[in-house]
């Protein structure tokens, strides 16, 4: 500072009016040119390297942002910077999440409002930018790293300001933040209401009006406790599945009733991807969650005071809704060999095809093509609670097959051709696939087609046919252990007739000559003429 005793001073003799002017003038002219500058604002563009950046890291339903000096708000896009000044509006249905570089986040509840490092107002001419972020509405939950030894910049309403250090709170701001209720689960927080300046515990509430003398701190409602946590562990064949678990309420704090829990289901345990929330009355002890999709989901529950403080977080409980999948195999290529699909258990569980030996989950089951399977999983290696399914042939490929038409022939003259059809079945890593009913029909009319039967080499199906000699083309169908359909269309190979054969001549019968011989008078024999006598009788 400087002294006035570094000049002159007149004495008070000479103190007239004009004395006066002039001494007045002269320590104006002192203290302009001598005295020290005076310490000046830090300039924005510093301030903004000091303060922690902020993201947009979690946008979840209808959450809209507008830039500083912006005039409308516009979709919000998660992961995306936000500046000095940017306000974050959430919807009816909107969820957002800010992340401070310092560690510090800041989740917006629905129907809240917040300004990035700015007021509701902008700063007066001259007034460097503030460098406390606003709630002007709704609700904030505010998260600290647990390892942060440095309180991060603040937040406020218009009633109070806090001081992130190393704790979990919740900051609400009522009718337009003049009433502000704040409430801390995890560590302490120091709180600025007016000229005052206290901290605030775990377990304890407030709730400040502007222009009100400080309130009288408060306990919160302790956690709800499991009684019967839901199913760590649920199967599921691709279908929603119902969960069900019971609870009760924690200790009781003297003087704090519970009216009503909060649930919390998310898809992370820092449930930062929330998919919604139930509220139960102070009387339920049971949860049901209807239709969950498989997956991991995370629950949590708060219990309600008559004030609508929340208690800290029960026990996280983690529920797996697991589906048995294929992996789909690959055709074989020029540069990799094919593979076939594979049966990939869920860990923790078990599954059985076709009544065979309880599998666990240590490794994929290679599956055979063109068949289904009888499929049952459960959670235990007993199959105690196991659930039965069935895997169609179209999962479990892919199946190889070629089909091959060998020249038809007909005899001249004839309508008809015949010929001889293949068909040859194998997997993607190329085994045969032997043993197979095949079925198989024509689209075209007047074919006709024997049924296929397996020859040597194994795997190869063969079957003759007869089809009209003006079939140009074959359109089949193939029915593959009456599960699996293949269809082909074949060109038909240009038929083979057969040359007529030569006619064979016949030679006449030889001819017979028979020459007849006939007497003029029959040959007398003059024996014939003497009478016989006694002796000759």
């Amino acid at each position: 500072m400087l002294s006035l005793r570094a000049y002159p001073v007149l004495p008070t003799s000479a103190r007239s009016p004009v004395a006066r002017w002039i001494a007045l003038t002269l320590l104006g002219l002192a203290l302009a040119l001598f005295a020290p500058p005076a310490s000046a604002q830090p300039s924005p563009s510093a301030l903004e390297r000091a303060l922690p950046a902020v993201r947009l890291t979690v946008v979840r339903g209808r959450v809209d942002v507008m830039p500083a000096g912006g005039r409308a708000f516009a979709p919000a896009l998660a992961d995306s910077p936000l500046a000095r000044g940017a306000r974050v509006r959430t919807g009816d249905d909107g969820r957002a999440e800010l992340t401070l570089s310092d560690g510090v986040t800041l989740a917006l509840d629905p129907q809240s409002l917040l300004v990035v490092y700015g007021n509701a107002s902008p700063a007066a001419p001259g007034v460097a930018p503030s460098t406390t972020t606003t709630l002007q509405r709704g609700t904030l939950r505010l998260t600290a790293p647990p390892a942060s030894t440095a309180e991060s910049v603040p937040v406020a309403t218009q009633a109070l300001t806090v001081f992130p250090g190393r704790a979990d709170a919740t900051v609400s701001a009522e009718l337009g933040g003049h009433i502000t209720a704040l409430a801390v689960t995890r560590g302490r927080l120091r709180v600025r209401f007016g000229s005052n300046e206290y901290v605030l515990p775990a377990g304890r509430a407030v709730r400040e009006e502007e222009g009100r003398p400080p309130a009288r701190l408060r306990p919160l409602p302790r956690a709800p406790q499991w009684r019967r946590p839901p199913s760590t562990r649920a199967i599921s064949f691709g279908e929603p599945v119902d969960v069900e678990g019971t609870f009760g309420p924690g200790p009781r704090v003297a003087g704090v009733a519970v009216t009503g829990y909060r649930v919390d289901i998310a898809r992370d345990a820092s449930f930062r991807d929330r998919l919604g929330e139930q509220r139960l009355g102070p009387r339920e002890t049971q949860l049901r969650f209807r239709s969950l999709n498989p997956g991991t989901w995370y629950v949590r529950l708060f219990a309600l005071d008559p004030e609508r403080f929340e208690s800290p977080p029960s026990s996280v409980a983690r529920i797996e809704i697991a589906a048995p999948r294929v992996e789909p195999g690959e055709l074989p290529t020029a540069t990799r060999a094919g593979r076939r699909a594979a049966l990939v258990i869920p860990q923790g569980f078990h599954c059985s095809l076709d009544g065979s030996q309880w599998m666990p989950a240590d490794r994929p089951h290679p599956l055979d093509p063109a068949r289904p399977y009888a499929l049952r999983c459960g959670t235990t290696p007993d199959g105690r609670d196991a659930r039965a399914t069935t895997l169609t042939a179209d999962q479990v490929g892919p199946l190889v097959h070629t089909v091959a038409l060998t020249p038809p022939n007909a005899a001249a003259g004839s309508p008809t051709a015949a010929g001889a059809l293949s068909l040859d079945l194998r997997d993607a890593e190329g085994r045969p696939v032997s043993l197979a009913a095949v079925e198989v029909t024509a689209a075209e009319p007047g074919v006709v087609i024997e049924g296929l039967r397996e020859v040597e080499p194994r795997g190869r199906y063969t079957a003759g046919l007869r089809l009209p000699l003006t079939t140009r083309q074959l359109r089949l169908r193939f029915t593959i252990n009456h599960a699996l359909t293949l269809e082909e269309t074949l060109d038909v190979p240009e038929v083979v007739v057969a040359a007529p054969a030569p006619t064979a001549r016949v030679a006449p019968p030889p001819t017979v000559q028979v020459q007849v011989i006939r007497a003029a008078q029959p040959f007398h024999h003059p024996e014939d003429d003497e009478v016989p006598t006694d002796e000759d009788e």
